[in-house]
């Protein structure tokens, strides 16, 4: 991963080199299996190596120097295990697609996933050059046009407003990783997702991309993206909530409560059933996996298994699907309780 320092300084926090350590060092005390973490970074390296200095140099081991630097060392490394690549630079030098396509070509061989910190909203404005008359501007169309790795986002930039126009280029970004991918194997498709991070006020700060041709692996990370977002919900809630308890004065109005997990699950699962329902036309006969799959590309990262599962019951209830591989329900303390099974086929009426 590109890695910076490691943690950050305000508020203290540790970054992903120094998470990833973390899981990488439970893992081996579990002896699950090992993992191995490589980080890449140019300026912060010292700081980088005294953050995960604590940590086994068998598990984790930092280079100097920029990722493009390090790529063809970094591949020898990996060999053909299964690997992550996270690219996380501060705006998009570093994640030219020169660089990226060398590392979906390793698919071919091997399990390979990348993470991609898309900072979309730097993007947009560094395409405001475009038609810019001062110096620096043919530097920041040249640094697009490597990004993008072709002109093709020139005219999006010039013929939309500015929120139509981010998610057009994004889309563009995304259709040409998921054709990298496809290509890297005749037996498989390209699957590519986004997940947007916002501010606290709601706007977007950037995109999360995803890319592999592994279903299964695209189904774990929108796991774990949504794991993630919801600790992160928590731990603003509490802190919004310590907020006002700390205040000189008692407010007027309070914080409006987070809900709870259950009241989440349930209406994330409502909200799926009308996206279940809109793939019948094509897709009537499916597993839970079979549904991530196909709705990765707009749920990545905003439901997992258990809401595809709650949303299947529901239609089921309402009769609107039915369960066709197993008996459709048991009987628990005299009442029909429909379960559905990782390999349970479902089919929608």
């Amino acid at each position: 991963m590109t890695a910076g320092e490691g943690r950050y300084k305000d508020p203290p926090e540790d970054g992903s080199p120094v998470i990833a350590a973390r899981i990488a060092a439970d893992a081996a005390a579990r002896g699950r299996f090992k993992l191995r973490c490589i980080n890449v970074e140019p300026e912060g390296y010292a700081e980088l190596c005294a953050s995960t200095a604590a940590f086994d140099p068998t598990l984790v081991e930092n280079r100097k120097g920029t990722f493009a630097e390090n790529l063809d060392s970094v591949l020898a490394t990996v060999e053909n295990h299964p690997a992550l690549f996270f690219l996380d630079p501060c705006g998009h030098k570093g994640m030219e697609w020169d660089v990226v396509m060398r590392i979906v070509e390793r698919a071919r061989v091997a399990i390979t996933e990348v993470l991609l910190n898309f900072y979309i909203t730097k993007i947009d404005v560094h395409g405001g050059y475009l038609r810019s008359t001062e110096r620096q501007a043919a530097k920041f169309v040249a640094g697009l046009d490597a990004l993008f790795g072709t002109q093709e986002w020139r005219p999006i930039w010039d013929t939309l407003v500015q929120e139509q126009r981010i998610l057009k280029l994004t889309d563009l970004y995304m259709n040409r990783l998921t054709q990298a991918f496809a290509s890297a194997s005749p037996s498989a498709h390209g699957i590519t997702a986004r997940y947007a991070v916002k501010t606290i006020g709601g706007h977007l700060k950037y995109f999360i991309l995803y890319g592999t041709r592994h279903a299964r692996g695209g189904r774990a990370m929108s796991e774990a993206v949504f794991r993630v977002t919801m600790e992160y919900e928590d731990a603003r809630a509490a802190a919004v909530q310590a907020a006002l308890e700390s205040a000189p004065q008692q407010l007027l109005f309070q914080a409006e409560a987070r809900p709870t997990a259950e009241e989440v699950d349930s209406a994330i699962a409502r909200r799926l059933v009308p996206a279940i329902l809109a793939l019948a036309p094509t897709q009537r006969h499916f597993t839970l996996a079979d549904l991530e799959e196909a709705l990765l590309p707009a749920w990545f990262g905003r439901a997992v298994e258990k809401h595809f599962r709650r949303a299947c019951v529901q239609l089921i209830k309402e009769g609107r699907a039915q369960i066709v591989s197993l008996k459709p329900a048991t009987k628990t303390k005299g009442q029909a309780r429909i379960v559905i099974k990782h390999d349970t086929v479902v089919e929608i009426l």
